[in-house]
């Protein structure tokens, strides 16, 4: 555990340690850059010379000219003015040649001179040293994707999944989707890689969103659209139920709430520009709000996968079997049972290869409409399977999976008295398993899921409101995340 932990320290340092490189890197770069900066002004007039330009430096306190240059090319001259700081401000220059017979152009530019000197040309949204970021901003998302993944993968490896693994998956999956849209983006609307200024980077990154949606939407559909069949078909096996059509009502969700923000993105949105903006921020953070809620679905489908494959090593002491609704005359239910059963073949499985009994902690107090507790119903099964009463350490109290895992714990710590010299497993259906693993981590607890088999048709439905209890148990955390899109997002489309 310890060395766990301190490689998981490492890699996060090492992390930190190149995201701070590349910034300082960066914001040295464009100190060093800023403090000159080059209009580029296009003429048409092939016959012009410097001497038929008029150069008028309104604010020579605050950017000193530097050089004029003519540049020819096969349709146009350009004409290109070098500009140095000297002092923060607002500085404007007016340039005025022939453009045309006896036409004359006369063109103000405007700039600002930022902290550190940096020249930031507030027509066309650009300053020098700009063209460091997009690559800074790739180099700390692959940075982000290696170390996640690593730390994802040894989750899935060892079995020690968190709620902390959704997040994982959604930065992973995040950075996968962000790294393939940008480039899209660049394809469709600049035909190469090359940015033209800062404007450009920032439009990026606040349409990577929806571009991100559009990219999973597909999958998107997939996903909707089995998870209605399936409740079709559990409607046709168990009966209609509004439980029973959770499935369809996350499908339509998904796909209502992806035609909505396109629907909102390409209206023809009419305001002053305060109400643009605002709208345009509404816009922009509902996407994300979106694409957050998708990368988390999709990450908990990769979680819940890789932890009911997880193979359980052969050197459990405990095994918490996770109760459920018991049938009226006190005998398990088919799900119930199956998490019994599940239990005692690993268990039997383990003494077949190793030797080695687990005590079963069969987990579950008695509700208002039953006749004895899930503990004892489990009990009573487990003695008619064979089981020895002194094998069995039934934990009668809990009315929920929280207090099964809490209060099996402090059984298991009573009965062994240091939970740091034994292994633990716990056996749930497995929709259920992940979830098990989150509330285990919660109380404090390294337990491993043991999962049992459900009906094919009953999985998604189980799994979705798996998925809301998720979302619902870290509720504070995603506000918190949430409010912070909408903050970042909000500030960028006001600054634009």
């Amino acid at each position: 555990m310890r060395e766990r932990l301190k490689n998981k320290k490492k890699r996060y340092f090492i992390l930190i340690a190149i995201v701070l490189v590349t910034f300082i890197f960066s914001f040295g770069y464009i100190i060093a850059k800023g403090h000159t900066y080059t209009a580029k002004m296009i003429c048409r007039n092939s016959s012009i010379n410097l001497s038929d330009i008029k150069i008028v430096n309104k604010n020579e306190d605050i950017i000193k000219i530097e050089d004029l240059e003519l540049k020819n090319t096969d349709e146009n001259v350009f004409i290109y003015l070098t500009l140095k700081a000297q002092k923060t401000g607002d500085a404007e220059v007016q340039c005025t040649y022939p453009y045309s017979g006896e036409d004359i152009f006369d063109e103000t530019l405007e700039f600002t001179v930022l902290p550190f000197n940096i020249i930031y040309d507030r027509i066309i949204e650009n300053f020098s040293g700009f063209e460091v970021l997009s690559p800074s901003i790739f180099v700390i998302m692959i940075s982000c994707l290696v170390v996640f993944g690593m730390t994802f993968f040894e989750h899935t490896r060892k079995g020690t999944y968190s709620y902390s693994s959704v997040a994982l998956g959604g930065i992973i999956l995040y950075n996968i989707g962000t790294i393939m849209s940008f480039f899209a983006f660049m394809l469709l609307f600049y035909n190469s890689f090359h940015l033209y200024n800062f404007f450009d980077l920032i439009s990026i990154v606040m349409l990577n969103g929806l571009f991100y949606s559009a990219l999973v939407f597909p999958a998107l559909l997939l996903l909707s659209l089995a998870l209605g069949v399936s409740n079709i078909w559990l409607v046709k096996h168990e009966g209609f139920r509004p439980l029973n059509l959770l499935g369809v009502f996350l499908g339509v969700t998904i796909i209502v709430g992806f035609f909505l923000i396109m629907r909102m993105f390409f209206i023809d949105f009419e305001g002053d520009e305060t109400q643009i903006k605002v709208y345009s921020a509404f816009i922009i953070a509902a996407t994300y709000i979106f694409c957050y809620f998708v990368n988390m679905l999709f990450s908990t489908i990769i979680c819940s996968v890789f932890s009911v494959g997880y193979n359980v090593p052969y050197n459990i002491d405990y095994i918490i079997i996770l109760g459920c609704a018991i049938r009226k005359d006190g005998t398990p239910t088919p799900i119930l049972r199956g998490r019994i059963d599940r239990a005692i073949e690993f268990e039997r499985k383990q003494f077949e290869i190793t030797g080695k009994h687990a005590v079963f902690v069969p987990s579950g107090g008695q509700g208002s409409d039953e006749v004895v507790s899930e503990a004892e119903c489990m009990k009573q099964y487990l003695i008619s399977q064979g089981i020895p009463e002194e094998q069995i350490l039934p934990e009668d109290k809990s009315v929920n999976t929280y207090q099964n895992m809490l209060f099996s714990k402090h059984l298991i710590e009573k009965q062994a008295e240091s939970l740091d010299d034994v292994n633990i497993a716990f056996s749930t259906t497995n929709y259920h398993v992940f979830r098990g693993y989150t509330l285990a981590k919660r109380v404090k607890m390294t337990a491993k899921g043991l999962s049992a088999k459900t009906k094919l048709y009953f999985f998604p439905n189980a799994f979705v409101r798996e998925f809301i209890g998720l979302l619902y148990s870290e509720r504070w955390r995603h506000l918190a995340f949430l409010l912070m899109i909408v903050f970042i997002y909000s500030v960028l489309a006001f600054l634009l």
